[in-house]
């Protein structure tokens, strides 16, 4: 089961890091964020509408990475599943 999330692509090679993106603007603590997001991208559970089924657990989340940027609406946040494999580079990428 995919959950509300049909239309995203769904991450099934096991173990994955997250980095998301948070807008400046953005009220209260930034690490609260993490496992709110954690917990919405996994999959579905007890007919739990709240999952989006883009990783199969939440438990195979290796690392994450917060970033506070300009551009994104005071509602708005990015959540990028990677590949733990990928995960160094992606970050240099992100960082450069």
């Amino acid at each position: 089961m995919h959950g509300d999330g049909s239309a995203l692509p769904m991450f099934r090679d096991g173990r994955y890091c997250l980095w998301i993106d948070l807008p400046k603007g953005m009220k209260g603590d930034t690490d609260n964020r993490t496992k709110l997001v954690s917990d919405v991208l996994k999959s579905p559970n007890n007919g739990s509408r709240e999952c989006l089924g883009v990783v199969l657990d939440d438990a195979a989340m290796r690392d994450h990475m917060i970033h506070v940027c300009a551009g994104l609406a005071h509602d708005e946040c990015v959540a990028t599943v990677v590949a733990e494999a990928d995960w160094p580079g992606y970050v240099m990428m992100r960082m450069e």
